[in-house]
């Protein structure tokens, strides 16, 4: 049994929040970075906390906390790099920082494995809306696509852009139920900004485990590269 969530927003091109957009463009070019810059270490954080209107569009940006993981060698000087990699992202957005919060525990030397004890799934969270929408229970990364875990939630994303575009929504929010066994869901419920939205009865046909794989492309998808910044399509 299992529930998968699907959300688009009209905030930028990609249609999701920007504080998303702003997290995952600053996790790539952090990730650029330490490739070339041993001082920075492959373990690494960050969250945002926002000023934001009553369309919950972000105005402003009243903390930005970063927690990366470096040699400490010149702390000082790799601090002023990811603050101004940060303000750069930002400055696309239209959007001011007030503070900074970095390696708020004071160093950050160990990471990975030997700083974390115990083993858990990915953080299904941060792989998909970062709290501004429903998530579903199960992680993508190690399911195939005959799970609807990942192949559910990748067809809700999808019909969620396209009621987004439309309806010309401020936002969508889409919600698949399964029954295991069962091919068809049990149930496609889409709200948005302006109410329930009609679920058309094609949909259900479409939501078919078989015909989302097929649509999708899932058996040939490169998920490698798809998990690497959040798994949203």
């Amino acid at each position: 049994q299992g529930m998968m969530f699907g959300y688009a927003c009209s905030d930028n091109e990609y249609y999701l929040p920007d504080a998303l957009m702003i997290l995952r463009e600053l996790s790539i070019c952090y990730d650029s970075l330490r490739k070339k810059d041993k001082r920075f270490k492959s373990d690494g954080k960050a969250q945002i906390t926002g000023y934001y209107d009553d369309d919950m569009k972000l105005k402003k940006i009243k903390t930005f906390l970063i927690s990366y993981q470096n040699t400490e060698e010149n702390r000082k000087e790799t601090d002023e790099i990811i603050k101004n990699t940060i303000l750069k992202i930002c400055k696309k957005y239209n959007v001011q920082v007030e503070e900074f919060l970095i390696n708020p525990t004071g160093r950050f030397e160990i990471g990975g494995f030997e700083g974390d004890a115990g083993l858990t799934g990915r953080k299904i969270v941060v792989d998909t809306y970062q709290s501004f929408s429903n998530v579903g229970g199960g992680a993508f990364s190690g399911k195939d696509p005959t799970k609807v875990d990942r192949s559910g939630a990748y067809m809700a994303r999808i019909i969620a852009k396209e009621t987004l575009i439309k309806h010309n929504l401020r936002w969508c929010e889409v919600q698949i139920s399964y029954a295991i066994g069962m091919q068809k869901p049990m149930s496609i419920y889409i709200k948005s900004n302006i109410g329930d939205i009609k679920v058309e009865d094609s949909l259900y046909e479409r939501c078919k485990l078989e015909n989302i794989i097929k649509e999708l492309n899932l058996l040939n998808i490169k998920y490698y590269r798809l998990a690497g910044f959040g798994q949203i399509l």
